[in-house]
């Protein structure tokens, strides 16, 4: 008996488009598995690439509507750059680009943006429902209203001290609630003395820069529920190109606001004493002195 006498030949001829179906998705699904997560990576790269050109570009004044034209090609930024052009438009009192931004803030307050949210003091708020009422604070003649609650985690004392042997002292309180991932990893730096010794970086006197933190991997992005990017924050650092990654050897530490580092990095505590000190000083030093860590220890 030949094959195309048997009845499997029959069954097969009678079933060959689901057989043909059933092949496809099989090599569709081996195909995602070979090559999904590279072309995912690469995708997730070039949203990061397209964010950083379209932020560090922003003048509000002049090219707001440009650059979100640009962002709203990629869904992964978009909202991003929105929330961060809003609170830059809070701060520095742009009302032509608050007009702009505020109906951008209305349709992601009812899509999927709506469950990206910041800490309150009445607890986690949708982003974009915060900054709506920010704007209507704004428009009723209020004025900005941004802060960081008070931290109840655990506090770190530095001592940091200058080329000229002048010493200045500072304490970080930690947001060890909404941010334990990163803040294990401090407090280890802290209790191995890894910081001590270490120089602080100053980038053009709007962050500090404080090598030392020593994680075997990038720690978590912990941002569901996070604080503000604001003067006196002490976070992680993004890694360059790498979105969701963070580095895993410094922390930096902002002398000023940076709106468009919100949701970048894990902000997971605030200087709560020492701050003014430790900014006059560094911002008002010759270039030539420099500065380090002393010591820092755990209250």
């Amino acid at each position: 008996m030949e094959f195309e006498d048997t009845p499997l030949f029959d069954w097969l001829k009678k079933n060959r488009l689901f057989l043909l179906v059933l092949l496809l998705g099989i090599l569709a699904m081996a195909a995602n598995e070979r090559f999904g997560p590279s072309l995912r990576n690469g995708k997730l790269t070039e949203s990061w690439s397209l964010f950083q050109t379209v932020t560090n570009g922003l003048i509000l004044d002049e090219n707001l509507a440009s650059t979100l034209q640009l962002a709203r090609e990629d869904d992964r930024i978009f909202p991003w750059v929105v929330f961060g052009a809003t609170k830059a438009a809070l701060l520095q009192n742009s009302t032509m680009a608050l007009a702009t931004l505020k109906p951008e803030l209305e349709a992601l307050s009812t899509g999927d943006a709506a469950n990206w949210k910041i800490a309150s003091p009445e607890g986690p708020v949708p982003l974009a429902s915060f900054l709506l009422q920010r704007v209507a604070e704004r428009e009723a003649g209020g004025s900005k209203v941004f802060h960081n609650p008070e931290p109840q985690g655990s506090h770190v004392k530095f001592v940091v001290s200058d080329s000229l042997e002048t010493s200045y002292e500072f304490t970080v309180g930690l947001f060890e609630d909404s941010a334990p991932g990163s803040s294990a990893v401090f407090l280890a730096a802290v209790e191995a003395g890894s910081f001590n010794g270490m120089a602080l970086e100053s980038f053009a006197g709007r962050t500090l820069k404080l090598k030392g933190l020593g994680a075997e991997t990038s720690p978590p992005l912990e941002r569901d529920f996070g604080y503000f990017h604001l003067a006196g924050a002490v976070s992680m650092i993004p890694k360059p190109s790498v979105p969701g990654e963070q580095e895993v050897d410094a922390i930096q530490i902002l002398l000023e606001d940076n709106s468009f580092a919100d949701g970048q990095a894990t902000v997971f505590g605030v200087i709560t004493e020492g701050f003014a000190e430790l900014k006059t000083a560094i911002t008002g030093a010759d270039p030539e002195i420099t500065f380090s860590v002393t010591s820092a220890a755990i209250l």
